[in-house]
């Protein structure tokens, strides 16, 4: 029976004629030498590592050692093939190489097991990583060095407070498609995910090595997001109504939360009135609603009036006499009373109709209402109100 043989024995093979070469000219100990001689000259002078090649590989040729001196010349030809500026490295670093080559086919010829490839680092792009541009803005990280494909790199990011954070699988976001280039994804949707309170991202390469080395990339964290808010204290602005009744009755917003409407129950006059409020989010939004406690009598129909969507009440208009007969709402959106842009949305009044003297109140630039305050028994015999400012930090 034909038995299938293993092509393992190839390279044992080629082994077997590259001894018995050997033996018929230099010795292995020989060839060992002239070729740490070779080192050493790139030791000392690595710039001219393609003149030392040469050299080692014509004395090699000459001594009838035509396999070494192969590996010698195909080692030469990857290092003139590393000479792209994509390698950001400074002059030597092929020197270096060809010395580690060198190393490698010095211990297969000594059978002694070679030293692990040290990966070298010349140089990252771009050199921090800004959360402050756009996503698409900030993909990967290009770190350029030399066999970067030998081994994998230890990632863990570094934290303001000191932390630490190992990235559990690096070579999820790791790639090498080259000797010379690692890249990195820091991309938001598959990739390292950073945030704010991240400082720096650190790679170790050779992990575990007496060549151990890391390099730090700084995390720049992106600026804080402006904040609205409300800026404690008030100023007291007049609405309509002549008469003084019970009262005053003051009634605010909670802490917070700003003016966006008026409840009402009104006939021929405002019998009682209620003001609506919402908070106020730090995007400049407005969120949930409450109310302090109505004012006035129980006589009346019941209606509302609110502001426009996403705006607040920055003063109002209406009607009145001894009392206050007709009242309508002045709003505008938190960006437009920080910005004093005087952007100013109409609202009402709450019935059509002529009676008393027409009144308009606002409140001053950059402030929005509060509170109300109320005179009332069984009508609101007069109104004012509370403003406060806005502002964007």
């Amino acid at each position: 029976m034909t038995r299938t043989r293993s092509s393992a024995w190839f390279p044992n093979l080629i082994v077997v004629i590259f001894l018995v070469s050997l033996s018929s000219c230099l010795g292995i100990d020989e060839a060992a030498a002239r070729i740490q001689q070779s080192i050493d000259e790139l030791v000392r002078q690595s710039s001219e590592w393609q003149v030392t090649l040469q050299k080692l590989e014509t004395d090699l040729i000459k001594g009838g050692q035509s396999l070494i001196a192969n590996e010698v010349t195909q080692l030469a030809q990857r290092g003139i093939g590393t000479a792209g500026t994509e390698l950001r490295c400074d002059a030597d670093f092929v020197g270096h190489r060809m010395q580690e080559g060198l190393q490698r086919i010095k211990s297969a010829l000594l059978r002694q097991t070679p030293q692990p490839l040290r990966q070298y680092f010349c140089g990252v792009s771009p050199t921090s990583i800004n959360l402050a541009l756009s996503a698409d803005r900030r993909t990967e990280l290009a770190f350029y060095g030399y066999n970067l494909d030998s081994g994998r790199a230890t990632v863990y990011v570094r934290e303001t407070n000191g932390n630490q954070r190992v990235v559990p699988n690096p070579q999820l976001i790791l790639a090498t498609p080259t000797h010379y280039l690692m890249t990195v994804n820091i991309s938001q949707n598959n990739g390292l995910v950073l945030g704010p309170n991240d400082q720096k991202v650190v790679f170790v390469l050779n992990p575990g090595l007496p060549s151990e080395e890391s390099h730090d990339v700084l995390v720049i964290a992106a600026p804080a997001d402006p904040t609205y808010s409300i800026v404690a204290g008030s100023a007291v602005g007049a609405a309509g109504g002549g008469g003084f009744s019970q009262g005053p009755y003051r009634r605010s917003c909670q802490a917070g939360s700003i003016g966006v409407g008026l409840n009402l129950k009104s006939g021929e006059f405002i019998y009682q009135i209620q003001l609506v409020c919402a908070v106020l989010n730090r995007d400049g939004s407005l969120g949930a609603i409450s109310s302090p406690p109505a004012d006035g009598g129980s006589e009346g129909d019941a209606s509302n009036l609110g502001c426009p969507s996403g705006q607040t009440l920055v003063g109002f208009t209406g009607r009145s006499s001894g009392n206050v007969e007709r009242v309508g709402l002045q709003c505008s959106k938190p960006a437009d009373v920080v910005a004093e842009r005087g952007a100013v949305t109409l609202v009402g009044p709450n019935r059509p109709g002529g009676g008393g003297s027409p009144f308009s109140s606002p409140c001053r630039p950059q402030f929005a209402v509060t509170g109300l305050v109320i005179w009332s028994n069984d009508r609101v015999s007069r109104m004012d109100f509370t403003c406060s400012a806005l502002q964007l930090r």
